[in-house]
């Protein structure tokens, strides 16, 4: 019922009402004339060749045609006593309008059919807003597998989701019209195939009313159809011929294949992909101890065998024969995987991933005005991962970390009718589901039924432990183990203060959840005349999330994270679009509605800093969380000043609703039951939607007719952003999420390009101040928790967020990004061997990041985030060779990333501003290690730590191991970018 008088709500707004519909068509304008008069020509005919797609000009030769698929069509204008004229290459973007005129002349001047191709504008003359527009062609041309690697390589991107200053969860996806987003998470989980896209582009801001649920920016992906001729396309990438040293196992390959379904006259068509991946991991070392101390186990005192039962000592019995061929043994492999990594720069434990994606689209057009589409997808990823956070605690525990399995599928059912030539409605019915599931892999079943590639790349991974029934259940999970930390390592050393190595136990979670979302959405599209495109329509999103998270599974009472709920959204807009001469005006207006469809029990207005909370009565009373709703207005303006210069402004009001799991996270328990746990961060159903207002200006010029610049300025204020505080109670305080964090970020964006036939060039320029109360939720937290910001010398209480906005930690004030692309004419070189080839040069270099000075007791001696690390440089190269055969074409490719193999910085320890070292080590001194040596057979022998192998452990070899085991530990990969990696492929298209 609420969401039925939500629903009234936005009825209540007008005749009609918009959905969260993301454009999926363009728009063709223009005018039909006389040469030589200069007269317009009414009634002329203007057609989309190879379509039935044409209209007629008005008595003022103008003509639109509405409802385009992105592409590069031939346009053909035809008149009665005039010769007719094509224009090829004329290129339509989602949400754009492109203008193409034509100059007929009389057919009493005898002329052939004049054939013409467009000219490619380099600037954006009818956006109001940023975008960003990448082709298919452009995507082909990278050597990245990924689309988002290409939306990275835009102005106002700083890095992966991170889009002027926003968080990475500020971002919407749209595939095809719909949104893709997680509703727990906020962020993009699908897998799209690069040959799927039509096209693709990103808006930074200004983004229309049309458009919802982003703050930074929206991504909207186009897919393509099949065509009224087959093709297909076979490409397979791999780095397995290259030697072991640099290889990563690494193999890639997809098929894509479209065209018309045979007997049905071209009116049902079908355009599928897919692809499957795989990449392998370093083997894990995996020590084990297994000495013979059986007897003097059995004779040994009490505090012996416990000694011996903590793995703090190895205990040899001389007695026994084999004795000094298992420590020779045991030796030789601590001494190989001392080297190993060093002999295999490139590879990692814990690194390995199956994955593999279906995707398919049926276009069906069943009358002239009516075009049906139904389209689909579905994926399974899963991978083992390396670090702990940016910890390598589990480098040396084979088997026992974190491994994600997830599991993807969508299907979309799209009307497009035509109802007249100015008007078309598009109706969209969709479902996703999204499957995620970590923790510790089942290793007898990866040994016994998952071992062969074809197995590891079918068969899904099985986990250890499994879900109790009811999942409210506090229960030990069996399968998981508390993890260690110990000497089972190729140095025999691990503690829990400088070298946190697991030795013995299992990564802390089970994880399991499932999101189910249904779509229906409506659009309409009306060219009321020349100068008005008005759209609006309606969306209703109801969505079904299963929530189970265990965090210490072997503990009776763990920290659980259990709901079951069913919220829902809804959203609408109104939109006009004015393209007058000299002026285009889009102005709208948006309402969003979420019902979070659930009850609480603790309200957050009695929560106040520093204050002691004390349950009452009414903690224990059920409430019922109110919808929400919100509207905001929209306003983006385009001033084409001539031919070649564009002034843009946009103004607006954007609403967000938070990722769901700050909504239910932990609710499942009683705030009695927060309270005996402790350390909690207790969902919050009342949280309400995140806002921003944001400004941009900006001014695109074509220099010449190869050459463009685009300046733009914007700022943004970010109110309500998600955050924590803490709640002082007993016997223990806990955390809940409110909207209590503030951002503020702007820039200056620079974009040039320069395109000929052969060569283009692109280069971009960020300048961006992003600051706030906090980078993400859990700073505050962490802070708590942690201390990380230092404590009160008086109370010992962590010190309190400060109130001034400080850098964000993923600010990035400078980056630079260019692409150099040059394609050589057919017959170039001796006998043609360097004709058809390809060389696209991509380099990246940006600032580095903030971080906080501390002294080595973790003190803070400066301002918050006052220190950078340094900049980071990145080039990527991809060369090719293409040949033709009738008709079929044959590509060899090679890609290298990291071309110059710089070794990039991107994490600091803050006591020492260094990737690889955190200064602790000039404290350790060999005194602390004891007179003594140990001889094989006595207490405390460990053969790992026994550097010259002579049977004795020395004091001196105990502090060199331990050294050598800290400057390992601290030498963690992940403060690097990646180092050079080589593949190389082949492509079979037609």
């Amino acid at each position: 019922m609420r969401l039925i008088r939500g629903i009234g709500v936005v009825l209540a707004l007008g005749a009609f009402i918009g959905s969260l519909y993301a454009g999926t068509t363009g728009k063709i304008t223009g005018r039909v004339i006389d040469k030589e008069t200069g007269d317009p020509l009414p009634g002329a005919n203007v057609v989309i060749v190879g379509t039935k797609i044409g209209t007629a000009t008005d008595l003022d030769g103008y003509y639109y045609l509405i409802n385009i698929p992105p592409g590069t069509y031939t346009l053909r204008a035809s008149m009665i006593g005039y010769n007719p004229q094509e224009i090829k290459g004329v290129v339509v973007k989602a949400d754009l309008t492109t203008e193409v005129n034509f100059y007929l002349t009389s057919t009493a001047i005898k002329t052939e059919e004049i054939v013409v191709t467009a000219e490619r504008e380099l600037i954006e003359r009818t956006a109001t807003e940023t975008r960003r527009v990448v082709s298919s062609q452009d995507i082909s041309q990278l050597p990245y597998t990924n689309f988002q690697a290409a939306v990275t390589m835009q102005a106002g991107v700083t890095g992966v989701n991170i889009v002027r200053g926003g968080r990475d969860d500020e971002i919407a996806y749209y595939v095809d019209g719909m949104l893709v987003n997680s509703p727990v998470y906020g962020g993009f989980y699908q897998t799209i195939n690069n040959s799927a896209i039509q096209e693709m582009s990103l808006i930074t801001g200004g983004f229309n009313a049309e458009y919802g649920q982003a703050l930074s920016g929206v991504i909207n992906v186009v897919t393509k159809e099949g065509g009224t001729k087959y093709s297909g396309e076979v490409l397979v990438r791999s780095d397995e011929i290259l030697p072991e040293k640099y290889s990563l196992g690494y193999n890639r390959a997809s098929i894509a294949f479209g065209g018309p379904v045979p007997g049905t006259a071209k009116k049902v068509r079908f355009y599928i992909t897919t692809e499957a991946f795989a990449r392998e991991g370093a083997a894990g070392f995996n020590y084990q101890p297994e000495y013979p101390i059986v007897k003097a186990y059995e004779t040994g005192t009490d505090e012996f065998r416990a000694f011996v039962d903590t793995a703090k000592a190895y205990w040899y019995d001389p007695r026994n024969s084999y004795v000094d061929s298992l420590y020779r043994d045991y030796y030789e492999d601590a001494v190989y995987w001392q080297n190993w990594y060093k002999d295999h720069p490139y590879m990692l434990p814990h690194t390995w991933r199956q994955d593999y994606y279906l995707q398919g689209k049926l276009t069906f057009l069943p009358f002239e005005n009516v075009k049906v589409l139904i389209s689909g997808n579905t994926a399974r990823e899963q991978y083992a991962r390396y670090g702990y956070g940016v910890e390598q605690w589990f480098k040396y525990r084979e088997f026992r970390n974190r491994v994600d399995l997830r599991k993807r599928s969508q299907v979309t059912a799209t009307i497009n009718h035509v109802l007249r030539n100015n008007l078309f409605y598009t109706l969209n019915i969709g479902y996703f589901y999204n499957f995620m599931k970590w923790g510790v892999a089942d290793k007898e079943y990866e040994d016994t039924a998952r071992v062969s590639f074809l197995d590891k790349l079918i068969k899904d991974v099985r986990f250890e432990g499994y879900v109790p029934d009811p999942d409210t259940a506090r229960v030990i999970i069996p399968g998981y183990e508390r993890y260690n930390f110990g000497p089972g390592n190729p140095w025999g050393v691990g503690d829990q203060s400088n070298v946190r190595f697991v030795s013995t136990g299992d990564y802390r979670v089970l994880h399991v959840h499932t999101e189910e979302t249904k779509n229906f959405k409506w659009d309409l599209t009306w060219q009321a005349n020349k100068y008005h495109e008005i759209k609006t329509g309606i969306e209703i999103r109801a969505h079904k999330i299963d929530f189970y998270h265990n965090s210490l599974p072997w503990d009776p009472n763990p920290f659980l994270d259990v709901f079951h709920t069913t919220p829902r959204q809804a959203s609408a807009y109104v939109q006009d679009k004015m393209e007058f001469e000299g002026l285009i005006v889009n102005a709208g207006l948006r309402l969003d509605y979420v019902d979070p469809n659930y009850n609480y029990y603790l309200e957050t207005e009695r929560i106040r800093p520093d204050t002691f909370f004390v349950a009452t009565p009414e903690d224990t009373i059920p409430k019922e969380v109110k919808p929400k709703w919100q509207i905001s207005p929209r306003l983006g303006i385009s001033h084409p000043i001539t031919e070649r210069q564009v002034l843009h402004f946009a103004y607006g009001h954007f609403f967000q609703t938070p990722p769901l799991l700050y909504f239910y996270s932990t609710t499942h328990k009683t705030i009695q039951q927060v309270m005996q746990r402790g350390n909690e961060i207790v969902g919050n159903p009342d949280l309400k939607a995140e806002k921003q207002i944001a400004y941009e200006v900006g001014v695109a010029t074509q220099l010449t007719d190869n050459s463009a610049l685009d300046v733009t300025a914007f700022y943004r204020d970010i109110y309500r952003w998600i955050g924590t505080r803490s709640v002082i109670a007993l016997p223990q305080s806990f955390y809940i999420y409110v909207n209590g964090d503030y951002g503020n970020v702007k820039g200056l964006e620079l974009t040039y390009q320069y395109n000929t036939k052969y060569l283009n060039f692109r280069t971009s320029y960020t300048l961006q101040f992003a600051e706030g109360t906090a980078a993400d939720p859990f700073e505050s937290y962490e802070n708590s928790y942690y201390g990380t910001l230092g404590r009160d010398p008086r109370t010992g209480q962590p010190l309190p967020i400060p109130h001034s906005i400080i850098p964000l930690g993923y600010d990035r004030r400078h980056t630079v990004n260019a692409q150099l692309t040059l394609r050589t004419p057919a017959g170039t070189g001796p006998k043609g061997i360097l004709g058809d080839m390809l060389i696209s040069v991509i380099q990246r270099s940006q600032s580095g990041e903030p971080y906080t000075p501390r002294d080595y007791k973790g003190n803070i001696i400066a301002d918050i985030n006052s220190e950078r690390m340094p900049w980071t440089h990145n080039t990527d190269l991809r060369v090719s060779k293409s040949i033709k055969v009738k008709g079929v074409e044959f590509e060899i490719l090679a890609e290298i990333f990291n071309l110059f193999n710089i070794k990039n910085v991107t994490g600091v320890y803050e006591t020492t501003g260094l990737p690889d070292d955190n200064g602790m080590a000039q404290f350790i001194r060999v005194e602390q290690f004891g007179p003594d040596t140990f001889a094989i057979g006595e207490t405390g022998y460990n053969p790992l730590r026994d550097i010259n192998g002579d049977g004795e452990l020395t004091p001196e070899e105990r502090y060199e191991t331990y050294l050598m085991a800290m400057k390992d530990y601290l030498a963690t990969p992940l403060h690097y970018g990646d180092p050079r990696i080589i593949r190389f492929g082949i492509a079979i298209r037609f």
